[in-house]
C-alpha cells in the first residue's frame, strides 16, 4: 500500500510540471483552478495526508473539465485511461466511508471511456452502500437500458420520479428509456412533463421534435424545434431536423434555409450539404444543387450517402439540361 500511495503523490508532481510546461506552451491552459489547485499540493505535499491528495486529483479528474480532457484540450496535463482508472482504484482501497462515492465515480469514468460493463459493476458496488441514493441508481438504470433491459430500468426511474416529482431529469431519463424502446407516445408524455417542470429544458424540445417527426406529425415537429432554437440558438440538430420536417411539408424554401444556417456554423457538414442540394432541386435551382453534392461528396464517408448524392446529383444535372 505504501507503495501505491507513494506512486500517486509522484503523480501529483509529475501532473504539476506537466502543467508547468503546458501554460507554457499554450495560454489557454493557464486556468486559476487548476494551477490553485495544483500549486496547493506542490507548497503544502508534506502537510495533506495521501488521502486527500488522491481523493482531490480524483475529483479534479471529475470535474467539469473532464470533457475538455477526453478532447485533449489538457491532453498534456491528464493521466492516459490505465493511470487515471488505476489512480480511482488507490482511493477506493484506502478511502474508508467515502468508498461508495468512489465507486460511484469510476464507474462514471469508465463510462466515459466505452467500458460499459465494468462500469455497471462499479454502480452496483456503490449501491451495495447505499442502495437508496438517486444518484447510483440513475447510474445503474442508464446501463441497464444500454443492455436494453429497458422495463427493468424504467422500473427504477418509475420510484425515482415519485420520489422526487418536481425535479426534471429523472423524468427526462425516463422519458428517453422509453424513446429508446419505441415507446414514442410514452416517450412524449414524460417529455412533456419534462418541459412543465423547465420550459428551458433545450434538449426536451429537441427531443419530442424528434419523436414527433418519427409519427409523421410534422407541424408540430417544428414548433418543438422552433423551442429548443428559441432556447439554446446554436443548436444546429435543432434546425436541421426543422428543416428535414418542413421538406415533408413540401415547403422547400424555409427547409432550405434551415439548412443554409446549418452549414455557416458546420460548413463540411455532409448530411446538411446534401439537403442543402435536395432542397435546391425541388426549388429548381439545379447548377447550385450539382454544386451542393459535389461539396457532400467531397467530405462524405457513409457509403449510402455517397449513393444518394450521386442519384441526386446525376438527377439534378439531367433536369438543368431540359
Amino acid at each position: 500500500m505504501n507503495e501505491k500511495l507513494a506512486k500517486a503523490e509522484l503523480k501529483v508532481r509529475e501532473a504539476y510540471q506537466k502543467y508547468v510546461k503546458a501554460s507554457q506552451e499554450c495560454a489557454r491552459v493557464k486556468n486559476k483552478l487548476v494551477e490553485e489547485f495544483l500549486k496547493l499540493f506542490i507548497n503544502d505535499i508534506e502537510k495533506l495526508p495521501i488521502i486527500d491528495i488522491v481523493e482531490d486529483v480524483i475529483t479534479y479528474q471529475l470535474n467539469d473539465k473532464l470533457n475538455q480532457v477526453l478532447r485533449g484540450t489538457f491532453g498534456n496535463l491528464c493521466f492516459d485511461i490505465e493511470d487515471y482508472v488505476k489512480s480511482l482504484d488507490i482511493s477506493i482501497s484506502v478511502c474508508g466511508e467515502q468508498i461508495r462515492v468512489y465507486y460511484h465515480n469510476k464507474g462514471d469514468a469508465l463510462v466515459s471511456f466505452g467500458r460499459f460493463a465494468e462500469a455497471d459493476e462499479c454502480f452496483r458496488k456503490a449501491l451495495e452502500f447505499n442502495p437508496e441514493d438517486v444518484v447510483f441508481r440513475t447510474s445503474h438504470a442508464k446501463m441497464l437500458a444500454r443492455d436494453g433491459k429497458f422495463r427493468e430500468a424504467d422500473e427504477i426511474m418509475d420510484a425515482i420520479c415519485k420520489e422526487e416529482p418536481r425535479g426534471p431529469e429523472p423524468w427526462f431519463t425516463r422519458a428517453e428509456f422509453l424513446s429508446a424502446a419505441g415507446k414514442h407516445e410514452a416517450a412524449l408524455k414524460y417529455y412533456y412533463v419534462v418541459r412543465e417542470l423547465s420550459p428551458g429544458h433545450s434538449v426536451s424540445h429537441f427531443n419530442c421534435g424528434n419523436i414527433l417527426s418519427k409519427l409523421g406529425r410534422y407541424e408540430e415537429a417544428v414548433e418543438c424545434y422552433n423551442k429548443a432554437l428559441k432556447y439554446e440558438k446554436t443548436m444546429t440538430g435543432a434546425m436541421n431536423n426543422k428543416g428535414l420536417a418542413l421538406s415533408c411539408l413540401g415547403d422547400h424554401k424555409e427547409a432550405y434555409d434551415c439548412f443554409r444556417r446549418v452549414l455557416i456554423a458546420q460548413p463540411n457538414n455532409p448530411d446538411a450539404l446534401f439537403n442543402k442540394g435536395y432542397e435546391l432541386s425541388k426549388l429548381e435551382r439545379y447548377d447550385e444543387a450539382v454544386q451542393a453534392f459535389d461539396a457532400c461528396l467531397s467530405v462524405a464517408k457513409d457509403r449510402d450517402l455517397i449513393e444518394r448524392a450521386r442519384e441526386e446529383k446525376a438527377s439534378a444535372m439531367q433536369n438543368s439540361t431540359k
